[in-house]
């Protein structure tokens, strides 16, 4: 499997889950011979200078952006108990800053596609999702596991505000509480996705 991407063997070639840069609408499927899925693995194998310009610029911007708008507010103004709003454009921006690269390689990916994807055709079997986990590979976890690691940094370092806060009239205790559990549940999901890439690379 390559970032959701994946082959199954059926009569006549296989069925290739292709990107899907359509949101929540349901991927495209496509029914591939041997020599078009060798083509399709060449293609989806992007650059690695190419992803770490997709993925690190919006990194910088919509999650860096707002870390080091924190930092500076800490440094200058002291501690805060940072409003609903801005607690929501933080996220927001976390996870536009996420979505963006990830729909930019779908659709880069897509792009060098198009001629082989052009010349298959469409079926309407189907890859289902338990399949897909279970074709997971090594990096697809390794790469869950970081995306996990940035939520738990993002909100431990909510939490860290909301705690500093709350040592002052301006907050409370209880939005700290919050944004710990938050940050529990992502570093749990962050342990959890390790422990499968080392299951997966251990496995015979």
């Amino acid at each position: 499997m390559m970032g959701g991407f994946c082959f199954k063997p059926t009569e006549g070639g296989y069925v290739f889950h292709a990107p899907n840069a359509r949101g929540i609408l349901p991927a495209k499927h496509y029914l591939v011979n041997e020599t078009q899925k060798a083509q399709i693995r060449d293609l989806l194998n992007l650059p690695g200078w190419l992803l770490a310009v997709i993925w690190l610029v919006p990194i910088a911007l919509f999650i860096g952006g707002p870390f080091l708008f924190g930092f500076l507010q800490y440094g200058f103004v002291g501690p805060e108990n940072p409003s609903i709003w801005m607690l929501l454009a933080f996220v927001a921006s976390v996870i536009f800053g996420l979505w963006l690269p990830l729909r930019l390689t779908r659709l880069w990916q897509l792009h060098r596609l198009r001629p082989v994807l052009g010349m298959a055709r469409l079926t309407t079997e189907r890859i289902s999702r338990k399949e897909r986990l279970e074709a997971q590979t090594v990096s697809d976890y390794v790469r869950s596991c970081w995306l996990y690691g940035l939520a738990f940094g993002c909100w431990t370092f909510i939490a860290g505000m909301k705690y500093d806060a709350a040592g002052t009239s301006k907050g409370s205790y209880t939005g700290f509480v919050l944004s710990c559990g938050v940050a529990i549940l992502f570093g749990f999901s962050m342990i959890t996705s390790g422990r499968k890439a080392v299951r997966v690379a251990n496995k015979p």
